[in-house]
């Protein structure tokens, strides 16, 4: 996994990459990825996968922050990722709801 630096507030696409080899052959039904209180799960996914998130997510991140992936395999079950990514998210700097008077 990779990933990039952000502001918290900010729209963060492509943030992660993620890179799973799958040479068994499984059938991977969900993708689910967690970084502290946000989760996002997704069908059928395709590797490499860009995780991503939207502003009002990364406004929810700590400082340090520490990302997991697992996917749900037909006919195995639940399996999580060995290991994890941790990133740092930098502090709003910009109001993007302020208006010109």
């Amino acid at each position: 996994m990779t990933c990039n630096c952000i502001y918290m507030g900010d729209d963060a696409p492509d943030l992660i990459t993620i890179n799973y080899e799958n040479t068994e052959g499984y059938t991977i039904k969900k993708l689910y990825t967690q970084c502290g209180k946000i989760t996002h799960v997704y069908n059928n996914p395709e590797f490499p996968f860009k995780e991503g998130y939207i502003g009002q997510e990364t406004a929810q991140f700590e400082l340090q922050n520490t990302f997991y992936a697992g996917v749900e395999i037909e006919g195995i079950g639940h399996v999580t990722f060995n290991g994890s990514l941790t990133f740092r998210a930098c502090p709003k700097v910009i109001d993007w709801g302020a208006e010109n008077e």
